[in-house]
């Protein structure tokens, strides 16, 4: 039952003299509650994966410029530190696939 029609019964629940049929409609608004409450929780749950997902991916990534930088400051730009490189490269394809919207 669609939430919209359990609340215009519950709006009618007064009127009614049936407390058996009273019954039933609260026990179906409260199913109908539950399951929008635990798809909520669900998506919220999923979110906030999804979000401490993409940090530890974003945070990998700066570690992995400052690495690289440092590297190559280090022997003023006069040698590429391949091994800093490939990391780097390896942060940002795993950031680009925490983030689709961040490929190129």
């Amino acid at each position: 039952m669609p939430p919209i029609l359990i609340e215009l019964c519950l709006l009618l629940l007064p009127m009614q003299s049936d407390p058996v049929r009273a019954h039933e409609i609260w026990q179906a608004h409260a199913r109908a509650s539950a399951v929008i409450n635990a798809g909520s929780l669900q998506s919220t749950a999923a979110a906030a994966l999804q979000k401490k997902e993409f940090e530890d991916r974003f945070n990998r990534l700066t570690q992995a410029v400052e690495e690289f930088s440092r590297e190559y400051n280090k022997y003023h730009g006069m040698t590429w530190p391949k091994d800093k490189a490939d990391a780097l490269r390896k942060a940002i394809h795993d950031l680009e696939e925490a983030e689709p919207s961040l490929r190129r």
